[in-house]
């Protein structure tokens, strides 16, 4: 949408209480609140970074966005569709159902005799199966939460998938499938992605380098700045 062109300052909230959107209120003035896109990394009502399986809000975030909507900044929720970490309840069916699907998922890089390694081998977003779910969640938050848009987190990596084309694709295409579909299902919203490049390009306004000041080395660190 035309209003993503305009966007001219990305801050770094939390989540969509009003506190967090007063701060931005006076940092700015009050003014050009509508060119302002808000990065709010703790929306799912799990902690950050634990149970992937389950994307539901914290209570209070669809009832804290008309505020938002009225004073016309953009809050852009933050969701996981690359990796699953945790360890599974046995007894939720729906979790272990998810989880499956997220292994399915998985690339397998060449050379490992189909082994996978959890920190390397991410979710290939081409598989069908993996990426309906996924970009259902994208829409709720859009469409009955009132998200704005959301950040797709490591959505950058597409690694050389063992098993081939996956549902007639490579896990590139597959990324640059799923970012079309992310805009298009969702025609008035803001996409984000921890890094920018050609595939994700295709729906993603916002590479907003998170990863900056993440990871240890200081090799790393620089790469990325660089």
């Amino acid at each position: 949408p035309d209003w993503t062109k305009q966007v001219s300052f990305v801050n770094s909230g939390v989540n969509a209480s009003e506190g967090w959107l007063n701060m931005l209120k006076a940092y700015l003035g009050g003014e050009n609140l509508k060119r302002s896109v808000t990065f709010a990394p703790v929306i799912r009502a799990a902690a950050f970074d634990t149970k992937h399986w389950d994307n539901t809000p914290y209570e209070k975030f669809k009832g804290e966005m008309p505020a938002w909507k009225q004073s016309g900044a953009k809050l852009m929720a933050y969701l996981q569709p690359m990796i699953m970490w945790g360890k599974v309840p046995q007894d939720d069916k729906e979790a272990l159902r998810i989880k499956s699907m997220s292994e399915k998922a998985d690339t397998i890089r060449p050379f490992t005799h189909n082994i996978q390694d959890p920190l390397v081998d991410q979710h290939n977003l081409a598989n069908k199966e993996w990426q309906e779910w996924f970009l259902n969640c994208v829409h709720s938050y859009i469409a009955e939460y009132g998200a704005d848009g959301v950040y797709h987190d490591q959505s950058y990596p597409c690694p050389i998938d063992n098993r081939g084309l996956i549902n007639g694709m490579r896990s590139t295409q597959g990324m640059a499938d799923y970012f079309y579909k992310a805009a298009t299902q969702n025609p008035d919203s803001i996409h984000g992605s921890e890094h920018l490049h050609e595939a994700n390009s295709v729906g993603v306004s916002l590479g907003i380098g998170s990863g900056v000041l993440w990871g240890t080395a200081p090799g790393m660190r620089n790469q990325r700045i660089e």
